[in-house]
């Protein structure tokens, strides 16, 4: 693990704790509540998930909430993510190399900004590139570039779309200022189908394809990419020891509990937290989880079959917050 990660928060009072609307209600923000078969669910009444320690958090540390959305919450309620003490959203713009995966991103951001929540913007990393028709024919060299096109594809998927809302945004006379813009490797396919074992150099070329031509558009002004992940894939799949995600400093996004454990916290008996200590915590001491997404189960009233938000929370205080924001540029 190398040590060069590193963005201190200091210590502060704790923000008071953040409830999430009920869906069809406008009286009262409630605590975050899982589905009507989960564990939190005892006697038909549901208490709700709670977030647990963040990486053994201490009570004075500040934290600010908000969450993250997709095509999967298309009924999200920016407004009342605001009125229950949001602070911030992250919205995919973008998902693997398919335009389609998300067209309705505009509106989210647009309502996300109406009611002065901080943006950023986020894409989902595939990993398997689109079977090209003349597979059969291509030489091994032909078929490991495939892998690194994949992630250029994406790459440049998702910075059209980005450019296009700073661009509305410039237009609109609205200050093009967001948090930065993050990318999401979640787990890995087990083969490629069709080209043989999903090797780790097809894996890292997929990332670092994505990460280098992103990171080197002027929309970002200099600034990296966040990294959301959970713990099992970093260690799993070793980002550690890819490249070009340790070329700067890099703020990580944690999804905890891993995508596994159904979203819900099983405080005590968690068997990722190690694996988490691990990545949240470098030898040097310092913390580099400065965002963290506790739950997909936010927000949705008892026995709904629609999909909860996803919840997050952020390591640090609002002037911590704002000083992560960058000034892009169409």
């Amino acid at each position: 693990m190398r040590a060069n990660h590193i963005l201190l928060i200091g210590l502060a009072t704790v923000a008071a704790p953040w409830h999430v609307l009920a869906q069809g209600r406008v009286d009262v923000c409630k605590t975050t509540t899982a589905p009507i078969n989960a564990p939190y669910v005892a006697n038909g009444i549901n208490a709700g998930v709670s977030p647990p320690g963040f990486v053994n958090l201490p009570g004075n540390v500040p934290v600010l909430h908000g969450a993250d959305v997709s095509k999967y919450q298309a009924d999200a309620d920016m407004i009342q993510i605001a009125r229950c003490g949001g602070t911030f959203a992250y919205i995919r713009v973008s998902a693997g190399s398919d335009w389609t995966n998300e067209t309705t991103f505009s509106a989210k951001w647009g309502a996300a900004q109406h009611v002065k929540l901080v943006i950023g913007a986020y894409h989902t990393l595939t990993f398997v590139p689109v079977k090209p028709e003349n597979a059969a024919s291509l030489t091994q060299d032909a078929i490991e570039q495939t892998f690194s096109d994949h992630g250029v594809t994406q790459a440049r998927l998702f910075l059209e779309n980005f450019r296009q809302l700073v661009k509305v945004d410039i237009e609109n006379k609205i200050t093009p200022e967001y948090l930065p813009p993050a990318v999401s490797i979640i787990g890995v396919p087990s083969t490629a189908q069709w080209a043989g074992n999903m090797t780790i150099e097809r894996y890292q070329r997929v990332i670092c394809s994505f990460v280098e031509t992103v990171e080197r558009d002027p929309l970002l002004g200099g600034k990296p990419l966040v990294l959301f992940t959970d713990a099992g894939t970093f260690d799993q799949q070793k980002l550690a020891d890819v490249s070009c995600l340790h070329r700067v400093p890099r703020i990580v996004w944690l999804k905890y509990p891993s995508i596994g454990a159904m979203g819900i916290p099983q405080e005590g008996n968690d068997v990722d937290t190690r694996l988490v200590e691990r990545l949240c915590h470098p030898i040097d001491g310092s913390r580099r989880c400065l965002f963290h997404q506790y739950t997909n189960l936010g927000g949705d009233a008892l026995g709904s079959v629609g999909p909860g938000l996803d919840l997050d929370r952020f390591i640090g205080t609002r002037k911590n917050l704002d000083d992560l924001i960058i000034r892009s540029r169409s």
